[in-house]
């Protein structure tokens, strides 16, 4: 083994191969240290210059245990058992300056019996922007609490992502949620905002094309924003038209983009899995670009017929005694081989025979059928009807598409938008909020590991498009947040990842309405031949100190991306700068593939680029050798602070260069070395993927406070010689008083490191 000290500098040194995954289940050796190498550490003599060589050597010998100590939730989830849910999960608020105060309903759910709760608000930076009512309460089983959220935009100030806390606490067990809200407050600017981030096509040999489908692209901030899709993106069985387009700041302004599959290319090409990776570019946008993933299935052409409705949910709105909506298309296509032959049938929960379908049947030889479905609502008093078309095909399966018709008052005129508490309008006052799923329903087949598009259209009573209600969907475990088009459709992504019968939920809150809740059985299965696709977990990206879910991420920050046949095979980086790509793995932000560390089949170690702007919504997809995961979408903040977790406390070395441990207190007037993640850019700038220069400054200056009281910094920047490590270096004070788990905690930008795993050391007798 070398003995120079570039052997202490390499990848292997502290952060190649992080050793835990998102069950907390350590299992990765420790790195090879070369001792001869190991120098008397000399820091205590110069404290504001950290010393690379005895730091790398000592943290190489520390990894194991400070990594394998990092867990996706607080460590007291794993000793308490869980008695209450929230809804959703985490809030983000886009937002524009001047905006008027709004409210966003959490749904907490007891999980046995009847649970009393208490809720605390912290806002981590900012002030008198957050607040939430009622502050206590009492939830019986199959009976959720409410409690409101407002967010005061006034308050806020200038232009940036400001981020507050919602915990909830069983008062009686002491379990605890916690809730991140986030708004990125802007100006002007422009923000891209797709319509879905995946598009997915299954064509059998011999079959005929799949339907067209279409992205429509909004514009989430002001003005125009100008977009294009590159034609060198476009693989030749595939076609997007226009690949350019203008966007205005309104929803009714947004554009489109007809995507289509060339099916005379594809009979050509064999049975297997293609995809395309299409970059959505506005150059004046915050969040340029956007990711998009087209996948088609070619399957062999003896595969059975397999039925594919679209949409799974109609909405028709009218006015009592005026003219009938126009009708709609209920398009039936075949995913399999040979022909598939269906029965359809209309029928309504009552109203009468308000629904109707033509033809009522049919046969895919000629290509996908088009079933026209219109609605008569005379006779019908204003009101909510629903009704049901259910296909019945020769393969045996059945599907149902649902069909929402909300007949407003007479004289009641179309609105496209609305928020805030909800208004008599031209003559109707919305009593109640209604959901209609476009994309899912009962009897659906979706293969495991692929993408699925949930698509949710929600109006009030009056027949009027609500826009500010907080969506998500349940299946399998996991939470899928689906965000507002601001035009009364949601949009998120769910990737089944077990075969057979499920459940999918979806519900949205409202402060002005009751909660809607609507279930749908549908079953998953295998792909045709087996194929399987990497697969990122819901909210699989994140910092790599604490591993916490659902927060921004902070440019030149170590992550952590978790999720299943991510690679093939373990790799570790073998170089400065790190190379981007290992094993046949890419992990795409933007243009740019990142840095790795290392790779793993269930754990990737990146590092997000210096370069990401601060306040945009980053869009993440991994590429294992060729294949790709689903988009998924990340707010970045300027500094996002975490200190490290070791077995024993805190990642924190003293003056000695030695790890702070019970047997080796911290003693007051010692120095410190805190070692960090997420601080953000630094002075002088740094490539992405190298090592830290010998000296170097953050941009935004931190504090640190041990024990409650003000810590001086001596050196706040990146740890020599590593690559995304930040090293603080503090004096301790002497009025800290003893203890076994003293706190400690850096405070960067307004963000407190630590909120929901705290760092502690032990600190002994002067």
């Amino acid at each position: 083994m070398a003995t120079n000290a570039e052997s202490f500098l390499a990848p292997g040194a502290v952060v190649a191969t992080f050793e835990s995954n998102l069950t907390g289940a350590g299992r990765r050796s420790s790195l090879p240290i070369d001792r001869e190498a190991i120098r008397q550490p000399n820091f205590a003599a110069n404290p504001e210059k950290p010393q690379p060589v005895e730091i790398a050597a000592v943290l190489g010998e520390e990894i194991s245990a400070i990594f394998n100590a990092n867990l996706t939730d607080p460590i007291q989830r794993a000793l308490t058992p869980p008695s209450i849910s929230v809804t959703p999960e985490a809030l983000n608020l886009p937002a524009t300056v001047g905006l008027a105060p709004t409210r966003h309903q959490l749904q907490i759910s007891s999980l046995g019996g009847t649970v009393n709760w208490s809720a605390e608000v912290a806002q981590l930076n900012g002030s008198g922007w957050l607040s939430a009512f009622p502050l206590s309460g009492s939830v019986p089983a199959n009976l959720p609490s409410i409690l409101t959220v407002e967010v005061n935009y006034a308050a806020l100030g200038s232009a940036s992502i400001y981020q507050g806390l919602v915990t909830i606490t069983d008062t009686a067990t002491g379990y605890v949620v916690a809730v991140p809200i986030a708004v990125v407050l802007s100006s002007t600017q422009a923000r891209l905002v797709l319509s879905q981030p995946s598009f997915l096509y299954t064509v059998a040999g011999g079959g005929s094309a799949p339907p067209p489908q279409t992205l429509r692209v909004f514009n989430g901030g002001q003005g125009n924003l100008a977009w294009s899709i590159p034609a060198n993106a476009l693989p030749s069985w595939l076609s997007v038209s226009p690949l350019a387009g203008s966007s205005g700041g309104d929803p009714s302004l947004a554009t489109s983009a007809t995507l289509s599959v060339n099916n005379a290319q594809v009979q050509t090409m064999p049975s297997g899995v293609y995809q395309a990776l299409l970059p959505v570019s506005a150059s004046g946008a915050v969040n340029d670009p956007q990711l998009v993933t087209v996948t088609l299935q070619r399957v062999p052409g003896a595969t059975p017929a397999s039925p594919l409705t679209s949409p799974n949910g109609l909405l028709f709105v009218a006015s009592q005694g005026g003219a009938a909506p126009a009708g709609q298309d209920l398009t039936i296509a075949n995913g399999g081989g040979g022909t598939l032959t269906v029965q359809s049938f209309a029928s309504t929960t009552f109203g009468g025979n308000w629904l109707a379908l033509s033809p009522s049947g049919g046969t895919t030889a000629s290509g996908p059928i088009n079933v026209r479905v219109s609605v008569n609502p005379a006779g019908l008093s204003a009101g909510v009807y629903r009704g049901t078309i259910r296909s019945t095909f020769s393969s045996g399966a059945s599907q149902e598409a649902d069909v929402l018709l909300v007949v407003a008052p007479p004289g009641t005129l179309p609105q496209r938008l609305r928020s805030g508490p909800p208004t008599a309008v031209d003559g109707c006052t919305p009593q109640s909020m209604e959901l209609i799923a476009n994309t899912i329903g009962n009897g659906v087949s979706i293969p495991t590991s692929f993408p699925r598009v949930l698509l949710v259209n929600i109006v009030n009573s009056c027949g009027i498009a609500v826009n500010d209600a907080a969506v998500v969907a349940s299946a399998e475990g996991s939470t899928i947040t689906l965000n507002s088009l601001r035009n009364g459709t949601y949009s998120g992504t769910w990737v089944p990842q077990r075969a057979g019968a499920t459940s999918l939920t979806i519900t949205a809150l409202h402060p002005s309405f009751a909660p809607v809740t609507r279930s749908y059985a549908v079953s998953t299965a295998a792909a045709v031949e087996g194929v399987q696709l990497p697969v990122l977990f819901t909210d699989g990206v994140v910092e790599g100190a604490g591993f916490t879910p659902r927060r921004p991420l902070a440019p030149g920050s170590i992550l952590s991306i978790f999720g299943a046949r991510l690679a093939r095979q373990i790799a570790v980086a073998s170089r400065i700068p790190l190379e981007r790509e290992l094993a046949g793995v890419r992990v795409r932000v933007g243009n740019q593939d990142l840095p790795l560390y290392f790779v793993a089949p269930d754990q990737i170690n990146a590092q997000l680029p210096f370069e990401v702007k601060e306040g945009s919504s980053i869009s993440v997809v991994v590429s294992a050798n060729g294949l790709f995961t689903a988009p998924q979408n990340y707010l970045i903040a300027p500094a996002q602070p975490g200190i490290f977790i070791a077995s024993t406390g805190a990642a924190i070395l003293d003056g000695q260069s030695r790890l702070i441990t019970p047997a080796n207190p911290a003693r007051p007037g010692d120095t410190l070395q805190i070692y960090a993640n997420g601080l953000g850019s630094t002075e002088p700038p740094v490539e992405s993927g190298a090592a830290g220069p010998p000296s170097s400054r953050v941009t935004n200056p931190v504090t640190v406070t041990i024990g409650g009281e003000d810590a001086p910094v001596v050196y706040q920047g990146l740890a020599p010689g590593f690559v995304g490590l930040y090293q603080v270096n503090v004096i301790l004070p002497t009025s800290v008083p003893p203890g076994d788990a003293v706190p400690v905690f850096i405070r960067q930008n307004g963000i407190t490191s630590n909120i929901n795993l705290p760092a502690t050391i032990p600190v002994g007798q002067p």
